[in-house]
């Protein structure tokens, strides 16, 4: 099963090279018990002390994990994700860490979909017999929808348009999980 996570990356970038983040070298790094991505142009710009003058922000995304529960999903991610382990004691800490202020959601089953080594996903056929691909982005790399019926395109519209249709469960540490009430309902 696939488990779309909401993350928090945190991010630091001094505004030596302008405030625009991509383009330049990023390294993971621990200031003050605080784990962050550093966006930088110049060695010296990864010095605590520089580091703490930089602009710290926060953006959002989603991280994608295989698991057979959500609770293995959880912790699978803050096991096995760099980011994740970078920072002080606590998640609040981290480089990364899941968005408890939003639903983590078990995604429906695809056939087409490839997971790529560099954590990118492929989208389409693959007949290996004549070496003949028929692959693409996908939708959950921000790709447009392929020309044919997408599962995940649908149910992420879904969600959209009728979330009474979704199950919403609780588990852990304040987790929330949200699945599609089918008739063939996976276990929370």
């Amino acid at each position: 099963m696939l488990f779309r996570m909401p993350v928090i990356q945190r991010h630091a970038g001094s505004l030596s090279g302008g405030n625009e983040l991509v383009g330049r070298k990023s390294k993971l790094i621990v200031v003050d018990d605080i784990g962050l991505f550093v966006f930088y142009d110049h060695e010296d710009e990864l010095q605590p002390e520089n580091v703490r003058k930089s602009l710290i922000g926060e953006r959002e995304g989603f991280a994608y994990v295989e698991a057979d529960t959500p609770e293995q999903a959880v912790e699978k991610f803050w096991q096995s994700w760099e980011a994740a382990n970078c920072g002080g004691t606590s998640q609040q800490s981290k480089a990364l860490r899941i968005d408890k202020t939003k639903p983590i959601l078990l995604l429906p089953n695809c056939a087409r979909l490839r997971l790529e080594p560099d954590g990118s996903f492929l989208c389409g056929r693959e007949n290996i017999e004549d070496d003949e691909k028929e692959l693409g982005g996908c939708v959950l790399d921000g790709y447009d929808l392929p020309f044919f019926e997408c599962p995940i395109a649908s149910f992420l519209s879904r969600l959209s348009i009728r979330p009474e249709a979704f199950l919403t469960a609780y588990f852990g540490d304040g987790y929330v999980l949200i699945q599609e009430l089918t008739g063939k309902m996976a276990a929370v």
